[in-house]
């Protein structure tokens, strides 16, 4: 009795507590949404919906069941004819809820994305988020953690982003949830410790649910300490007095709700019976798990162990019913009984631990899986990149091979042409020189001729005189008719040379031979050639 006794003292402490925290832990993603309906809510315009619409959306809302997305529809529909962003946004979130109720992923991420899609374009920024928090909070109950971490990371990036601080906001909040449920509460305490100083910089609503969580995980840190349970009770009060969020009947019900499990395990009886008395008075059926832990943890100060028990058998889930019943048990220090229930929750929360690391093992495979199939396809994408780059610098080197061909062969018929061009122009030349010379050879015949003609002529003249008998000349006038024949005769015999010569010029087969001269002569020699074509009335001087 002793050993089983000292065994239940051993687990009593931190580990009853801790126990108790990760039951409530469960609490912080119903929490996590009801921060981002009031956010949103107190974000949307109510003058941007109409009351018909607006009354519809309640009546909707509250449906379990095919008739909820059967009135979602309606209301999509309706909201899209108006084109009114604000009631296209509920009617969208509607869905998504349904899905995330139902189980059904594909349907919930292709709505989440159309919420997004369409809040993106009519910059409706709340809804957008919502597009995010759903299938976080949705992965988070499925116990699919790695993933809802991986999508909370991306959303908070996308707020700081778009400075959207109720959005960063509830990010930080589903980060350390998340952290929360995967077993490590330092770093879901750290991340809580940011969001406060966050929410109370830029005056953000979600700084009454941060000191919320971050008074439940600080105490299950720090409970061995004795400051443990003041600064505890100070976070809670600032969850009613923080200046930011104004508390309604609701908030002040669960935060004294939330008192009565730490009076129980401190044993202030008279302070968990002020909490719980202020606690009914409000709405704690809003919250039902607490409700019936408190009202178990009554029954244990009222010394009634069966209603106790029968409040711990209205807990919904295994592991926190498990625990209730240990620390009942304890309570009434039956130490076998809280020995067995105590190993039960062991069992109970191992098990689920396995489960979530299970499916987070899964989840990192598969995303390796993934991300594998997406090298070797960035792989063979970059293959055929580099194949598509031969085949170009191939074409390209046969395109500028076709170039250069075509720009030789233009090279070279230019080439062609020119030279055909400058034949074409020294046969005009040859053909006008031929033109020029047979001009010059006729002027040159008719003058040779003209020339040859009164030599000729002077010789007959002269000869019929000397030959006519009817002429008288004397022995003088003889001579000198015979002397001027003699004259034209060498004159006639020079121009035939001179020809002679001149064929000879042209085929560059003559020489010159310079000899000396007397200009009186030539000159007396050239009037005596010319003077018998001289006109009559001109006259001649030498």
């Amino acid at each position: 009795m002793h050993n089983i006794q000292s065994s239940i003292l051993k687990h009593t402490g931190r580990s009853s507590r801790n126990s108790l925290f990760m039951r409530l832990a469960a609490v912080l993603v119903l929490s996590t949404m009801g921060l981002f309906l009031q956010t949103a809510s107190a974000q949307l315009n109510r003058s941007e919906i109409s009351e018909d619409f607006f009354n519809a959306y309640l009546r909707i809302v509250h449906i379990v069941g095919p008739e909820r997305l059967a009135g979602a529809d309606s209301l999509y529909q309706v909201a899209t004819k108006k084109n009114n962003p604000t009631e296209i946004g509920l009617a969208i979130s509607i869905r998504m809820h349904h899905f995330m109720d139902t189980g059904e992923t594909e349907k919930l991420l292709e709505t989440a994305e159309l919420q997004k899609k369409t809040a993106r374009a009519n910059n409706k920024l709340p809804f957008y988020y919502e597009g995010y928090h759903i299938p976080i909070v949705y992965y988070l109950n499925s116990g699919q953690t790695f993933r809802a971490l991986q999508e909370a990371q991306k959303m908070q990036e996308e707020a700081i982003a778009d400075n959207y601080h109720d959005g960063v906001c509830i990010s930080m909040q589903l980060l350390s949830s998340i952290y929360d449920r995967q077993g490590n509460p330092e770093e879901a305490c750290v991340i809580l410790r940011k969001l406060i100083d966050y929410a109370l910089k830029y005056k953000c609503t979600a700084i009454a649910s941060a000191y919320q969580k971050y008074a439940m995980l600080y105490y299950d840190l720090n409970q061995d300490k004795p400051y443990a349970v003041d600064s505890t009770l100070y976070f809670y009060d600032q969850c009613l007095n923080n200046g930011i969020v104004k508390p309604d009947i609701a908030l002040k019900t669960l935060i004294e709700m939330r008192k009565c499990p730490l009076f129980f395990h401190i044993e202030d009886r008279d302070n968990f019976y002020k909490s719980y008395n202020e606690a009914m008075k409000g709405n704690p059926e809003y919250n039902l798990q607490i409700l019936y832990r408190i009202k178990a943890y009554k029954a244990c100060f009222d010394n009634d162990k069966e209603k106790a028990c029968q409040e711990a058998s209205n807990l919904s889930s295994p592991s926190g019913r498990y625990s209730l019943l240990y620390e009942i048990a304890k309570k009434f220090k039956l130490y076998e009984e809280a020995l067995d229930y105590h190993e039960k929750y062991t069992a109970t929360k191992d098990s689920i631990n396995r489960q979530v690391q299970a499916q987070d093992l899964a989840e990192m495979n598969v995303q390796a899986d993934t991300h594998r199939l997406k090298l070797e396809n960035m792989e063979l994408d970059l293959k055929n990149a580099r194949l598509t780059l031969y085949i170009v610098i191939a074409l390209v080197f046969a395109l500028l091979l076709i170039i250069g061909f075509l720009a030789f062969f233009s090279y070279r018929r230019r080439q062609h042409l020119r030279h055909l061009e400058r034949l074409n122009a020294e046969l005009t030349i040859a053909r006008d020189e031929a033109q020029s010379a047979n001009r010059m050879k006729t002027v040159f015949i008719q003058n040779m001729t003209h020339e040859m003609r009164t030599p000729l002529n002077a010789i007959m003249g002269f000869s019929q005189i000397l030959t006519d008998p009817n002429m008288e000349i004397d022995g003088d006038m003889k001579k000198e008719l015979s002397e001027q024949i003699q004259y034209n005769t060498r004159l006639i015999t020079s121009l035939v040379n001179d020809l002679l010569t001149l064929a000879e010029l042209e085929s560059n087969n003559h020489d010159l031979k310079p000899e000396p001269c007397y200009c009186n002569q030539l000159c007396d020699q050239a009037l005596t050639t010319v003077l018998p074509r001289k006109p009559e009335g001109v006259k001649m001087y030498f």
